[in-house]
């Protein structure tokens, strides 16, 4: 699955649950070095930043969403919301550093703590991406890391699906270092 395929959350969180299955719980803080995730600061990392637009996906829903003045230029949030999603693809190995309101709070619970945390989080994320008319999904958004990127709302859910994308590999890739 690339980001040139249409991403499905289903798949996503199949391909999720697969891999944690494998996991020993004992691994999940494992990190082959400081600076680099474990597989636990991972999940985090992704129920922080998904659960950081539910805000927004609730105020679109109820109808009063206010936009940015700069989401008014769509031509600009087009550009900003392709090369954002671009960013995500989980072919690129480019290391992209994650904004400081969107990195992992903590590492010290547990692994059935941060699983529990980590499934509940994605139930919720299934519920909120429900429901979107066509016109909620044409309006543009400020991103939640900042008001200055703006984007269409079908893309925000395309980058999030991207990123949770990228991330599934970066899993993929620790597992493969602590096999060896």
């Amino acid at each position: 699955m690339t980001t040139t395929e249409p991403l499905s959350l289903s798949a996503l969180n199949q391909a999720f649950r697969e891999i944690l299955e494998t996991i020993d719980p004992q691994d999940l803080g494992w990190s082959p070095f400081k600076g680099v995730w474990s597989v636990a600061l991972i999940l985090e990392h992704l129920c922080v930043v998904e659960s950081s637009y539910f805000p927004v996906f609730m105020a679109v829903k109820q109808g009063n969403y206010r936009g940015t003045l700069l989401g008014r230029w769509s031509w600009l949030s087009h550009k900003v919301g392709a090369y954002l999603f671009q960013t995500m693809d989980a072919s690129r190995r480019t290391k992209i550093k994650a904004p400081t309101d969107w990195q992992p709070r903590s590492s010290a619970q547990s692994a059935q703590v941060v699983l529990r945390e980590f499934w509940e989080h994605t139930e919720r994320l299934e519920s909120e991406l429900e429901g979107f008319t066509p016109e909620m999904l044409s309006m543009v958004i400020a991103s939640p890391a900042s008001s200055l990127l703006n984007y269409r709302m079908d893309m925000a859910i395309q980058i999030i699906l991207a990123h949770r994308h990228r991330h599934l590999h970066q899993m993929k890739d620790l597992l493969v270092l602590k096999s060896n």
